[in-house]
């Protein structure tokens, strides 16, 4: 994924997320790792894990369980942005914009879990 595709998908600015990594040692706000590590492949969290000493064997799972740990974690990262965009108590145009955009993408995700 590019620095390019990773702004667009978290709504940070790219010059931003560079930032952070550019910086010894690297360090970000919790929101925005939220944001970036959901985006990623699961393997990136390993990898930054395993850096700071936390090591866990490699999860053996069906696509069923992967696909609800997809929608868990859209869901959370749904829930971390709408109450960063409540902290101040005005939702502004550009979060509510960013809140439905957001909201939208997690249907196709809970749509799969739903049994008939």
């Amino acid at each position: 994924m590019s620095w390019e595709d990773l702004a667009a998908a978290t709504g940070d600015k790219e010059g931003t997320l560079r930032s952070y990594v550019e910086q010894a040692p690297p360090a970000m706000p919790a929101p925005m790792m939220m944001r970036v590590f959901a985006q990623l492949p699961a393997a990136a969290w390993a990898k930054v894990n395993a850096a700071m000493g936390f090591c866990a064997p490699p999860r053996i799972e069906d696509e069923e369980t992967a696909c609800m740990r997809r929608a868990l974690a859209q869901a959370s990262q749904l829930v971390a942005d709408g109450n960063e965009f409540l902290a101040d108590g005005i939702i502004d145009p550009r979060e509510k914009a960013m809140f439905s955009e957001r909201a939208e993408a997690l249907i196709p995700t809970l749509r799969a879990h739903i049994i008939r």
